[in-house]
């Protein structure tokens, strides 16, 4: 090695030690690909020499969308209460799985932030800060905040990587000024790229065609499933199985997942997100079962990871079903209005990947051969591929 490429790779190593990098994500949620995303973006930071820090911001809406019971005063708050009484102790473990990951894989910063503080003070803390992924700039999203724009001026470099919008849209905001704030704030950052082919195309729209936007693999992609198995549970079920993961409880998934029940002669397990005693019901009656102990991000790997088949509509179970190499299929029968129907986010990886056979509805899914191989040589050679290109994009804009 020469002496100008050894003292190159000294700077380089001094530079990445002293850096402050915080992460804004949404990682206080007690949601599966939410958590992983933001556990696998600041593992790959670290693998590339980093320190990375979670900051530790919790929106408004967190209480309303994840507490076991709902304070008086939030609407209809008795007659959901009532349906989660049944299942409040499977929700307290899951809450408090969650709440365990974050502690021991997390390295979130030493201070809390909440939304009626003045979070202005975090962009002095930090020599960059890297708002993504998840549908943080979905601002339709009920979690949506303001925060993840980065609404403030700051001697630090800002950059988005593979920020979702998913189905939201800036022309829809009510306040027509809304959108010019958006533009002005987002415009601001040194770096920009969306997860999704769509959201590319909005922010596009929205800058006025002024500003590249990179297409970015979501962070859960830019590993190996060696890497998940240092956080992955053990085998929780011992039989062969079918794990089916989704997002909202719909009766599509549940159909197709029997279908694949009946098909295969495997039992079906869920580790239901719904927050209702209706729900696990329902799944009961129709010969699913929920999973009601093992119910921690690392556990939820172990289910994908150990799975026969993996059925799911959700964005995250298709990644991780694609991580483990395993079979599965992506349902494409949710409901529109909650957007998991032609999910952009799901079709777009697929079809990158030449999965695109996989993103099926329930129609389709009767002529699909389950037995088909899914060569994924080729498929972990691309992914590995793309993971190299958005990882050096990520690293360059942080150098600046």
């Amino acid at each position: 090695m020469s002496a100008v490429r050894k003292e190159k790779e000294i700077k380089d190593i001094a530079f990445k030690e002293d850096m402050m990098i915080g992460i804004l994500t949404f990682h206080k949620s007690v949601n599966y690909g939410s958590v992983l995303q933001c556990w696998a973006l600041q593992r790959a930071l670290t693998l590339e020499g980093y320190t990375p820090q979670i900051i530790d911001y919790e929106p408004e809406k967190y209480g309303e969308m994840y507490d076991v019971f709902l304070k008086p005063g939030t609407p209809r708050f008795l007659i959901r209460n009532l349906n989660r009484l049944p299942v409040s102790g499977i929700l307290q473990r899951q809450k408090s799985g969650f709440a365990r990951f974050r502690r021991d894989h997390l390295p979130v910063g030493p201070v809390t932030w909440h939304h009626d503080d003045d979070y202005t003070a975090i962009g002095s803390q930090y020599d960059a800060i890297i708002c993504g992924s998840d549908q943080i700039w979905n601002v339709s999203a009920a979690d949506a905040d303001k925060i993840y724009f980065l609404p403030f001026d700051a001697p630090c470099r800002k950059l988005a990587y593979a920020v979702s919008l998913n189905t939201g849209s800036f022309d829809s905001l009510e306040d027509p000024g809304e959108r010019e704030t958006y533009r002005q704030w987002i415009s601001d950052f040194d770096y920009l790229s969306c997860r999704e082919i769509d959201g590319v195309e909005k922010l596009r729209e929205l800058l006025g065609g002024e500003r590249p936007v990179d297409l970015a693999l979501d962070p859960t992609l830019l590993h190996d499933k060696k890497e998940y198995v240092r956080i992955t549970s053990p085998r929780r079920i011992r039989e062969r199985y079918i794990f089916v993961y989704y997002v909202w409880y719909d009766e599509s998934i549940v159909r197709a997942a029997r279908e694949i029940g009946r098909r295969t002669g495997l039992p079906v397990y869920t580790i239901e997100m719904a927050k209702g005693g209706r729900t696990y019901l329902k799944l009961w009656k129709k010969g699913i079962r929920p999973v009601t102990r093992a119910l921690a991000p690392g556990d939820y790997l172990s289910l994908i990871r150990h799975a026969a088949y993996v059925v799911t509509d959700s964005f995250h179970g298709t990644a991780f079903s694609i991580i483990f190499e395993k079979k599965f299929v992506s349902i494409n029968d949710g409901s529109p209005e909650r957007g998991y129907k032609n999910d952009v986010r799901i079709s777009g990886i697929l079809d990158k990947l030449g999965l695109g056979g996989r993103f099926v509805t329930c129609e389709q899914l009767e002529q699909l051969d389950l037995d088909e191989p899914i060569d994924y040589r080729a498929v972990t050679r691309t992914r590995k591929q793309l993971a190299r290109q958005c990882l050096k994009r990520l690293t360059d804009a942080l150098k600046g």
